[in-house]
């Protein structure tokens, strides 16, 4: 069941942290403006104008309709940068202010996160085992390499270029192992390896683009 009283709070606190009026949700939706005026008072909206919304904030209709308030406020999602492969292995060179995508991450996150595009099948599992299938969006903390990492799921780069694996380290044996079984388990030079980050969670996602 839908609560109208979180959907009126949670669209007005996507309108705060984008700098976004009435006038312009209406454009979004197609509709005028005082019908905007009454989803902030009552959250009461039909479903075409709960997609629309959700396609503009790249958010689920979920984290839309059931953000969570915490005790220190509201915060229904998270904004973070959404990356390419390419552009986390190039993450340190990348000035914040030169992000051009981002994505609404619901759920208690650090606030230094990013989110990165899956694509390849390399880490999906050929026997029915745990899977990050190509399409959605991984969720990585930035961290650098210790013991403690250890068969977490990883974002590394290998010189010039960044994969995600899950790292084993045995001894002083370092390895980046696929999930899929087609793909080749492989052993990291230490000089030419480092870490980016562990992935944390990892969601689908319907839709790409520029926000």
């Amino acid at each position: 069941m839908k609560d109208v009283t979180k959907v009126s709070d949670n669209l007005r606190f996507l309108m705060e942290k984008n700098k976004l009026t009435q006038s312009d949700i209406a454009r979004i939706c197609n509709v005028k403006q005082p019908s905007v005026s009454t989803w902030l008072k009552t959250g009461d909206m039909k479903i075409e104008n709960l997609l629309a919304l959700c396609r503009h904030f790249r958010i689920s209709v979920d984290e839309l309709i059931y953000g969570e308030r915490p005790q220190s406020g509201f915060a229904p999602a998270k904004r973070i940068p959404l990356l390419s492969m390419v552009e986390a292995g190039k993450l340190t060179e990348i000035p914040a202010r030169e992000y051009e995508r981002y994505i609404f991450v619901a759920g208690d996150i650090p606030d230094n996160c990013f989110a990165l595009d899956v694509e390849g099948d390399s880490m999906t599992s050929q026997t029915g085992g745990e899977s990050i299938p190509s399409g959605s969006v991984v969720i990585v903390e930035p961290c650098c390499f210790s013991q403690d990492l250890n068969h977490q799921v990883v974002i590394a780069t290998l010189g010039d270029l960044a994969t995600m694996k899950e790292l084993v380290v045995e001894g002083k044996n370092i390895y980046l192992k696929p999930w899929n079984s087609r793909f080749d388990v492989i052993k990291v030079d230490s000089e030419d390896f480092e870490i980016i980050g562990r992935v944390i969670s990892y969601q689908m996602r319907v839709g790409r683009g520029k926000r």
